[in-house]
């Protein structure tokens, strides 16, 4: 029986396939289709099994790979952050703190400003901790969703950067 994981993966694999490009060259902003990514075909699958990844890592799988491929997911979900959203309505505090921890690093900046837009969302000192290290990031619409998710969530901390 195959696991959410190797689901995903495949139905990812078969996205990359029909969008005629790599997750790789859609990080770096090359968009080779004149469709949007919510036209792939099977996007509702794809979105399925994405939350049913995020209940997996809410679960306590806990899984760098699986983490990776929800938040590859995020990225092409740009637009509707239904992703976004789902990770804020199902992970527990330390299933988000995983998955946060690995989005700083993560090659796809349209998940990383979208974490940084969810860290906005929540008040406490680790959120403080990880919207500086977004702050920090290489692309500048991730730097500025980060300010303004910290504004939200700790105004005085703004001070430093402005």
């Amino acid at each position: 029986m195959k696991t959410v994981l190797d689901k995903l993966k495949n139905e990812l694999n078969s996205f990359w396939l029909w969008a005629n490009q790599t997750s790789h060259e859609y990080a770096k902003n090359v968009w080779k289709l004149e469709q949007e990514e919510w036209e792939y075909p099977n996007w509702d699958r794809l979105i399925e099994l994405t939350i049913e990844a995020i209940k997996a890592v809410r679960n306590g799988g806990k899984s760098k790979e699986l983490i990776d491929c929800i938040l590859e997911v995020m990225a092409l979900d740009n637009e509707d952050e239904q992703i976004l959203d789902e990770c804020q309505d199902n992970l527990t505090y330390d299933a988000l703190s995983y998955l946060v921890h690995i989005a700083t690093l993560h090659i796809q900046s349209e998940a990383r400003w979208q974490i940084a837009k969810l860290l906005g969302r929540y008040k406490d000192q680790a959120t403080t901790g990880f919207l500086n290290s977004f702050i920090d990031d290489e692309s500048k619409y991730v730097q500025r969703k980060a300010l303004l998710s910290l504004v939200k969530v700790s105004p005085s901390e703004v001070k430093r950067y402005v």
